[in-house]
């Protein structure tokens, strides 16, 4: 059945970079390791599976916006932007 003039379009269809930042997050997971984030998706696997730090307040909004992307309610600009302000308060820039 074809799609209808009005559905919404999977961005990755025209666009497989559609979720990338430009550059690359170097983000502190341990002593001795270092994680490349490189769209909201990892941001977000990253915060749920591997973050090193306290989950406070900016986490928390760093880790909904991640998720609020992933539903397209979100750009991958305020995620970058929150996942920054989370790990600079614990150190992990980096």
């Amino acid at each position: 059945m074809p799609r209808s003039s009005n559905a919404r379009k999977d961005h990755t269809e025209i666009d497989p970079s559609w979720s990338n930042w430009i550059t690359p997050l170097c983000l502190k997971a341990g002593p001795y390791r270092q994680e490349i984030i490189t769209n909201p998706a990892e941001a977000l696997s990253f915060m749920a599976n591997r973050w090193p730090g306290k989950k406070g307040e900016e986490y928390l909004t760093a880790r909904h916006l991640a998720s609020e992307f992933l539903r397209r309610r979100a750009t991958r600009d305020q995620v970058r932007t929150a996942l920054v302000a989370a790990a600079d308060i614990e150190g992990l820039l980096g």
